[in-house]
């Protein structure tokens, strides 16, 4: 029994670095093995082995949003589309049943996701600046900015530079920690953060310059030099407000920005208000049940079309916004579901630290603010998994604890 555990920590940690290396470079490849992991995981018999840790009820609200969401077709009258919706949530279900259904695993594998996931990172930015540079070679046109340095990716630019926020995240938790390989964690985050400005994603933009100057700000604190720290970050903002302005693609999409906020009407323009205004009415006419799985989309576009907004119907757009995403289509109940996913792991604390799963979650709900993440595979996939994962990494130490005094 202890040789089959040990197999599955070693099976476990080879999926889950790998997994974490191809998400940001293809996440087909990462969706294969995710699914050659859940196959091995239901032959070697362990859900049925650890079936009693689902008591844990740290994973019982993400869990409880995708089983609503599956609840949720019974009244759709788009089965057939929120079928393929409920697929690209898959990963609000599969990780965490691959974590907590699983032996407990002594050694933290954060390291590891660390290091296989800034890999990853510095993979795609490597093929998008190759691309980028063969593009202009070849035709003289500059696709170093914006949606077009993505693309060969299909990355969209707010998804790349949430990865690349949180890849920073990781590298400076271990340079303040001072992990191995500082050196290299530095020339990641200072490539990564020109990288961002160069994908010129506004809220990303805010979310780096607002982690930034936490950091600082904790860094003063926990070295007891707070003018030191408020200091840096001064110098940081200014250093980062030159290198935004600098590049003309950034500085006119913040001046945009300033300008939207300045003139903040319906008609100015400012096509996120127009798609929050759909959505709000959209929810108005179910607010508690909503439309149901896959029926968002179709009563977005109905609101789309009585208010003649012919550029949100180009796609058609989502509400880009993931909380009234979820309320449109799961009503007040699917909504407070998301927002207890969200909140959950700060109430069950139990003094513990949990740093990055703090860090993880104000990225990630914040983020969901201007994009509906839920609704692509990038989206669902990197919170599935890392959610689940720091949830794990966070109560793996207290299921040790019940397993010893077992034995």
């Amino acid at each position: 029994m202890v040789f089959q555990d040990k197999q599955h920590h070693t099976m476990r940690t080879i999926a889950v670095v790998l997994f974490s290396f191809f998400l940001p470079l293809s996440p087909r490849i990462a969706t294969y093995i995710t699914a050659i992991w859940f196959v091995l995981w239901i032959i070697s018999g362990q859900p049925i082995k650890h079936i009693r840790q689902l008591r844990k009820k740290s994973i019982w609200p993400v869990l409880g949003l995708f089983l609503l969401y599956l609840v949720g077709l019974s009244w759709s009258a788009y089965p057939e589309t929120g079928l393929r919706e409920l697929e690209t949530k898959l990963s609000l279900l599969v990780f965490p049943l691959l974590f907590f259904l699983s032996p407990v695993q002594h050694e933290p594998v954060i390291p590891s996701i660390r290091v296989s996931f800034i890999l990853g990172l510095c993979g795609a930015m490597l093929i998008s600046y190759v691309a980028a540079a063969s593009n202009y070679l070849e035709t003289g046109l500059n696709t170093f900015s914006y949606k077009e340095l993505g693309a060969p990716l299909r990355f969209h630019p707010t998804y790349f530079a949430l990865y690349l926020n949180f890849g920073i995240i990781l590298a400076v938790d271990a340079i303040l920690k001072k992990k191995d390989n500082r050196f290299l964690y530095r020339i990641f985050v200072g490539n990564a953060v020109l990288f961002i400005f160069l994908l010129a994603a506004r809220m990303q933009l805010i979310l780096l310059l607002v982690v930034g100057l936490i950091w600082f700000l904790w860094w003063g604190y926990q070295k007891g030099k707070l003018l030191g720290g408020i200091a840096r970050a001064f110098v940081a903002l200014l250093l980062l407000s030159a290198i935004a302005w600098s590049i003309p693609t950034t500085r006119n999409r913040i001046n945009r920005a300033i300008t939207e906020w300045r003139a903040p009407q319906v008609d100015a323009g400012n096509i996120r208000l127009e798609l929050w205004a759909a959505a709000q009415t959209a929810w108005a006419e179910s607010p508690i049940w909503g439309t149901g799985t896959g029926g968002g989309m179709p009563a977005l576009e109905r609101k789309y079309r009585q208010i003649d907004c012919a550029e949100c119907l180009d796609g058609p757009l989502n509400a880009h916004n993931q909380y009234l995403q979820t309320a449109v289509e799961l009503g007040l109940i699917g909504l407070l579901f998301w927002i207890l996913s969200l909140l959950f792991p700060f109430i069950i604390r139990n003094g513990r630290k949990q740093q990055l799963l703090v860090f993880f979650l104000i990225l990630f709900a914040l983020s969901t603010l201007t994009e509906s993440m839920l609704a692509t595979q990038r989206g669902a996939m990197f919170f599935g998994f890392f959610y689940a994962f720091f949830l794990w990494n966070e109560t793996q130490f207290q299921l040790i604890g019940e397993k010893s005094k077992v034995d």
